[in-house]
This record gives C-alpha cells, structure tokens and sequence, in this order.
C-alpha cells in the first residue's frame, strides 16, 4: 500500500502491554487495518492461529482473536485493553510472561517459515542471512528500528586476520631477528618451509570460513 510507513504506524513486537509483548503492536494493526490503511502482507496473519506472533499470544493467553478485535476496536487507548485482556486471559506471572517473551525473542525460524519470511523482505534477505535472526529482530531492522548488519562482515575479518597471520608466520620463520630473543637462535628456516608455514596458516583459516558457511547453511 502506497505511503505506508510501519516504523510510524506500528510499534515494535518488541513493545509490552501488561507484561506482553506483541500486544500492542497486535493493537496497531487492528486499528490501522480498521482505517482501511493496513497493506494486504499485513493483514495475512492478522489473529490468526499458528506459528505467528499473533498466533502465539492467542496460544499464550488462550484469548479469541475476533473477540480481542472487538475490544480494541471499541476502546480508544491502550489501557482499557489491558484490563480486558487481564480479565479473560490465562492467569500468567510476571515470571511466566517473561520467560515466554525471552522464548519468542530467541525465535530464529527456518523451514518453510524462513522460506517464506524471505520471500516477503527480499531486500533485507539479499543482506542477511535470515536464518542466523530472531523474527523479532527481522521484523525490527526491515522496518527502520535496527540497522542491518553488514553481510559477510565476519568472513572479511577472518580473511583479513588469515593473511596477516600467514604473512607474520612467514617473517618469523625467515627472519631470526624478528622473533623473541629466546627463539633467535633456531636460525633462518628455508623459503620452503617458510611458504609452506604461512600456506599451513592459511588452510586454517580456511578452514575456519568453510566451516562457519556450513553452520550458516545447517
């Protein structure tokens, strides 16, 4: 929808009411999609049942989403939906609530959710590797709250690290005089050994850079 701005129009799930997260973000997008302003991607899981946000506080707090739409849309502020909600949801401790808003935050998803989740931010997907991001924090950095960290940024550094760390081991073996006094005396090692030092360095670090794209793919 053209001129739709989230970052100004619906909070962060991150945001509490009453103890829960997604709340009142879950109260934005009724009374935005009741103005006829909410874009179709949007209103797809709009309290609904599931593996959602939406469909995890109504599995949380065991409330029907119509009769939660209701509510929000006859109350004008958050206050009053809160009371509700705290009338006819399941009884929650403060410690109950957060150890389920430290589950939903620590939420990466994969399958046919990463797939799809994906699909509907290919900008943000063509930067990151989704699959390593809590939903909260995709759908934080996708809608301006979090800057989205650089790709590949820590293979760079390992790649840079490699090649010093080869070109060192290589001065080392060649040069006695830039090692530590107490190594001095083992002598120069071949420019054979030296090359093959600082390749050993290299294959490690290597290493490292394939094993870690292989984590990233797991």
């Amino acid at each position: 929808m053209a001129g739709f701005n989230p970052l100004a129009a619906l909070r962060s799930p991150r945001e509490t009411l009453d103890g829960y997260i997604i709340l009142p973000r879950l109260i934005d997008k009724v009374r935005v999609q009741a103005r006829g302003e909410l874009p179709a991607a949007y209103q797809r899981n709009l309290l609904h049942r599931g593996g959602t946000l939406d469909g995890r506080f109504l599995a949380f707090t065991g409330l029907e989403g119509e009769a939660l739409r209701a509510v929000i849309l006859s109350c004008e502020t958050d206050e009053p939906v809160a009371q509700w909600v705290a009338q006819h949801a399941a009884r929650h401790s403060a410690d109950e609530k957060q150890r389920w808003a430290a589950e939903v935050e620590g939420y990466r998803p994969t399958g046919r959710v990463l797939l799809y989740l994906q699909s509907t931010v290919p900008e943000l997907a063509a930067q990151i590797d989704c699959a390593l991001v809590s939903l909260l924090d995709l759908i934080d950095m996708d809608e301006g709250r979090l800057a989205v960290p650089a790709r590949g940024g820590s293979q760079v550094l390992i790649a840079i690290v490699g090649l010093g760390a080869a070109v060192t081991t290589y001065c080392l073996m060649r040069f006695p005089h830039m090692r530590r006094e107490r190594f001095r005396h083992y002598g120069a090692f071949s420019i054979a050994l030296s090359v093959l030092g600082a390749l050993a360095v290299l294959l490690f670090c290597l290493a490292l850079l394939i094993l870690q794209n292989a984590w990233r793919v797991g």
